[in-house]
């Protein structure tokens, strides 16, 4: 009964059981993220698109540059600035880069590699045969090549979050 009553007490001041604050309470507003970023991407109902210093004002988003590419033909339009806020379906945000997600691929083609490299090493006949540890040594050295190179590669590529999704049906 005192976790019960606990549980609505945290509730009704906007905070969860395990001590964090409401998302609502913490989360910027729309407005505050958009004029935030230097660029957004934005789903409209021709297709994606990129748009570079975006402004939300009112029911208009304001932007440097703009451009769409449409989904039945493929074809990159410019956009006019300013954009009807009520013709954009979604709008992501960038969130970071790639790169750990780069390091883990990487890594695992680089173990892969490794463990060719030392079966291959195993089975020729007549020639020098590593110990253990040199078998250890190649395998982590290139796991790690490969982790550093997905890591370099998933550097260079933005990760994206939506902070207004389209309504449920409309994808």
């Amino acid at each position: 009964m005192r976790h019960v009553t606990l549980c609505l007490l945290l509730w009704s001041i906007g905070a969860s059981p395990n001590g964090e604050a409401s998302a609502q309470a913490a989360a910027p507003s729309l407005q505050d993220q958009i004029n935030a970023a230097s660029r957004i991407l934005v789903r409209t109902a021709t297709g994606r698109g990129e748009l570079s210093r975006p402004r939300l004002a009112g029911d208009s988003l304001g932007f440097a540059t703009g451009w769409v590419t449409t989904s039945r033909s493929g074809l990159r339009t410019t956009l006019e600035s300013p954009l009807p806020f009520g013709a954009v379906s979604e709008i992501a945000v960038p969130a970071g880069t790639n790169a750990g997600k780069g390091a883990a691929i990487g890594g695992g083609i680089g173990a892969l590699l490794g463990l060719v490299l030392v079966a291959g090493a195993s089975t020729e006949e007549g020639s020098f045969q590593p110990s253990g540890g040199e078998y250890a040594a190649a395998f982590a050295v290139t796991t790690a090549l490969g982790a550093g190179l997905g890591a370099l590669l998933g550097a260079a590529s933005t990760k994206w979050r939506v902070i207004y999704p389209a309504p449920p049906g409309s994808r």
